[in-house]
């Protein structure tokens, strides 16, 4: 278009046989014909002859208003040469045509509007003639033998887009004798990127005639980075750009390199690439056929971290047809394969035909094997999706580099189920006929999980769940790493004095002050319910385990939970209302045979024991962190027990500083295992603050009795021990005080106590200055303990030990020092 304007108004000037004197007369000619202004700012040459050339330095065609520069195109020469003889038959023939230094800018304003287009102004004044047969072949019939462009540019800016690219064409030439086809070529740069293009087109007289049924035959060939890409086809409405068919085909060695084309695109680095399609004009979209992509080796990490891909092939035969995908790679060090067929892809397009779209989607990775088919009722909508998923693997855990985080060692696992939504974006999924198998248990039932508000309903059973087992696959922290290189002792760093020391804010409370997560409440809406034949947990097996939990209006309402142990049942209640900032917690709990090693496990103190607990509980609080919980308990706890071993390490963690403060003497047998005859306890809690009555834990190893109370909230203690030892068959009770904190009580003998029961005659005895016989020490009654504990009630007062006849004397041991006896015995 652009050439055809300076062509007309170098016609404009060989009519009238005039030089620099007839410049606005040119101009004024271009105006009207396309509504610029054509500035002509240095001189014109005639050369009359057969061939006559003009010769125009330093010409520019403006721009309409609204554009970024003042001018279209600026040339620093044109050099023209005319057929005469032609000229005279009414026809524009060019003998050689050569522009040199062309400056064209292309634009699209932020509107819409282009610079491109050529509008010629009206004229109302003049009425419109039409044109005859004769005078549009003058002014529409023309040729070019040769074109040459030297050292130009030609530049694209779309204001919408920000997109801005440049040409510079170092030189182009182009052919195009009478009736023959034309011939380009060019040899360009574009950003930094040189390529060239060959190139044969129909001939210009074809170009303007009517269009033909078989069309304008193009064909190209681009040349750039060792790759090519040719097209080849025909145009029916060259001018207009409408009714092309064409094929093209590309093969290149690095996509990579042809970044330059696209700067903005991020080509990734694929290698080997083959590419060909058929590409034809509908008036809308192009219609794409017998497309077909083949790739070699690439490093994707650009795009996705990790990605590494060593082959990759994709056919679409037609539009209406499905495709086809297969690739092969690795993700973060794993090997990946993926095989897929897809439906037709005109049914991704608005507007087309409904009906179901089709995936069959399979996978390997990591040993595993993973499958996925069904359909996607509406894909331009994303609506009434379908899928049967399917897949195995033998270690669960070889999947965490794929998903860069650690997946529990699960083995054996194997999992299959629907997946449905109606509406793939908002939700919800539905999760039907589900059922995952692995050597720690297995899981099946239903789910609909809501995205858009969060919701989660499920109704799940199982037949064998291994806890144990689980958490033994669970992820271990690795070991911290010391850098390559690095000495295997750091030297120690200076101490900074105290006020430089930096301050960090740790809790000293012994009950946790980390958050529970009722935040994950708020906003959620839950229903699920869960059945457990057979439960598998601290090497017990706990069946008929079922549990219904409900989370709505930000409360949490757990009820019942039931499960029966070996020796009996457990039933647990549970409520959390998350809707206020100190959310109110209330538990309720009967499990009249609990296994107390199940009890030591949780407790941090795992150990080798046997025995059943009966725990009753019935307790309230509000915080949101267990320490804020305990800190407000209100209700009951209480926990009998009768009949069981423990191993003596447990009891020494548990009472390690009662037991040395009442065994001065080694009074007490030690053992590796004790008997425990009873326990019983019962806490009453009131704001935080328990008070223990009674408490009787009766062993082979030591007998403990007393009272109390518990402070939760600032974690201190205040009790009444009675720790009972034995000597030649006589019990004796040492009264001792525990206060302090939870996490380092003090343990002190009671001297008035110790006193009032004996100590005296006691020492007296050991030490053989009377001939007075220790009197005995009644242990704490079972039975009492047991039954306060468990109702409330308050224990039945001990009865005074009997009065016994004086023995007669008999030879004693050695007595010991008496004073070191004492100063051990009292001492605080």
């Amino acid at each position: 278009m652009l050439i055809g304007v300076f062509v007309a108004a170098i016609v404009i000037f060989i009519a009238t046989f005039r030089a620099d004197s007839y410049k606005p007369r040119i101009a004024a000619a271009v105006q009207a014909a396309t509504g610029r202004t054509l500035a002509l700012n240095g001189p014109i040459g005639l050369k009359f002859s057969l061939h006559p050339t003009i010769e125009v330095r330093d010409a520019a065609l403006a721009n309409p208003p609204g554009f970024s520069r003042p001018d279209m195109a600026r040339i620093q020469a044109i050099d023209v040469q005319l057929g005469l003889l032609p000229l005279l038959r009414g026809r524009v023939e060019i003998g050689r045509l050569v522009l040199v230094h062309p400056d064209i800018l292309l634009e699209r304003t932020t509107s819409g509007d282009t610079n491109w287009q050529f509008a010629r102004p009206a004229t109302p004044s003049a009425a419109p003639q039409p044109p005859t047969a004769s005078r549009q072949r003058r002014v529409s019939e023309f040729a070019i033998n040769d074109m040459r462009i030297d050292d130009g540019t030609l530049a694209y800016r779309d204001d919408r887009t920000g997109h801005i690219a440049a040409i510079q064409l170092k030189t182009l030439r182009a052919e195009a004798p009478a009736q023959a086809p034309v011939h380009l070529t060019a040899d360009a740069v574009v950003n930094g990127l040189p390529f060239t293009v060959a190139a044969q087109t129909g001939s210009l007289d074809a170009l303007q005639a009517p269009p033909a049924p078989s069309g304008w035959p193009v064909q190209a060939t681009l040349h750039a980075a060792g790759a090519t890409l040719t097209i080849a086809g025909s145009v029916t409405q060259p001018m207009q750009g409408h009714g092309y068919a064409v094929t093209v085909n590309a093969t290149i060695p690095d996509l990579g390199a042809l970044a330059p084309f696209a700067p903005k695109a991020g080509l990734p680095p694929l290698h080997d690439v083959a590419f060909s399609a058929h590409v034809a004009d509908t008036g809308g979209l192009p219609l794409v056929s017998a497309l077909t992509l083949r790739a070699g080796a690439g490093d994707l990490s650009s795009l996705v971290a990790g990605l590494k891909l060593d082959k990759l092939t994709f056919d679409a035969p037609a539009m209406d047809q499905p495709v086809h995908l297969t690739g092969g790679g690795s993700f973060a060090g794993t090997p990946v394969s993926i095989v897929a067929t897809l439906g037709a892809p005109s049914r991704l397009l608005t507007g087309q035909p409904a009906g179901p779209f089709p995936i069959d989607l399979s996978a390997q990775a990591a040993g595993g094997t993973f499958a996925v088919k069904g359909t996607l009722a509406e894909p331009a909508t994303l609506a009434g999706l379908d899928l049967a998923v399917s897949g195995g693997i033998p270690d669960l855990s070889k999947l965490s580099p794929l998903l860069h985080r650690p997946l529990p060692a699960l083995t054996q696992v194997a999992f299959q189920g629907n997946l449905s939504a109606p509406q793939l974006v908002t939700g919800p999924l539905q999760f039907q006929a589900m059922k995952l198998t692995t050597a720690q248990g297995d899981l099946s039932g239903l789910a609909t999980v809501g995205l858009s508000p969060s919701s989660i309903h499920a109704q799940l059973s199982s037949t064998r769940l291994d806890l144990d087992a689980l958490r033994a696959a669970q992820p271990r922290p690795a070991p911290a790493q010391a850098p390559a290189g690095s000495a295997a002792i750091a030297p120690p760093h200076p101490q900074a004095p105290p006020s430089q020391a930096p301050t960090v804010a740790r809790s000293t409370h012994l009950i946790p002050d980390s958050k529970l997560p009722f935040d994950q409440m708020r906003g959620l809406n839950a229903d699920v319910t869960l059945a457990v034949s057979t439960l598998i947990t601290g090497g017990e097996t706990w069946k008929q385990v079922t549990g219904h939990m409900v989370v709505q209006n930000d409360k949490l309402q757990l009820a019942p939970f039931h499960a029966t142990l070996p020796a009996g049942p457990l039933d647990l209640s549970l409520s959390v209302d998350a809707a206020h900032p100190a959310p109110p917690v209330a538990i309720k709990l009967q499990a009249p045979a609990a296994a107390l090693q199940q009890l030591l496990t949780l407790a941090g103190q795992p150990g080798v024991a046997r025995g059943t607990v009966d725990i009753s509980a019935d307790l309230t609080g509000k915080g949101d962190t267990p320490h804020a919980i305990a800190a407000s308990l209100n209700g009951t706890l209480s926990a009998t027990m009768q009949g069981g071993q423990i191993e003596n390490r447990v009891l020494e963690a548990m009472l390690g500083k009662v037991i040395a403060r009442a065994n001065p003497i080694g009074l007490l047998e030690r053992g590796s295992t004790s008997e425990i005859r009873c326990l019983a306890a019962r806490l009453t809690a009131h704001n935080g603050v328990a008070t223990m009555n009674p408490f009787l834990l009766n062993s082979t190893l030591i007998t403990v009795d007393g009272s109390g109370t518990l402070n939760l909230g600032n974690e201190t203690l205040d009790l009444h021990l009675h720790p009972q030892g034995r000597v030649g068959g006589t019990g004796i009770s040492i009264p001792l005080t525990v206060t302090g904190g939870f996490a380092d009580p003090h343990v002190a003998m009671n001297q008035s106590g110790a006193v009032q029961g004996g100590v005296e005659v006691v020492i007296g005895a050991l030490t053989g200055h009377n001939g007075l016989k220790l009197p005995g020490a009644t242990a704490p009654s079972c039975a009492a303990a047991l039954a306060s504990a468990r109702t409330g009630s308050a224990p039945a007062a001990a009865s005074p030990p009997a009065a016994q006849p004086p023995a007669p004397p008999a030879t004693a041991p050695k007595p010991p020092n008496a004073g070191a006896l004492l100063r051990q015995l009292l001492h605080r």
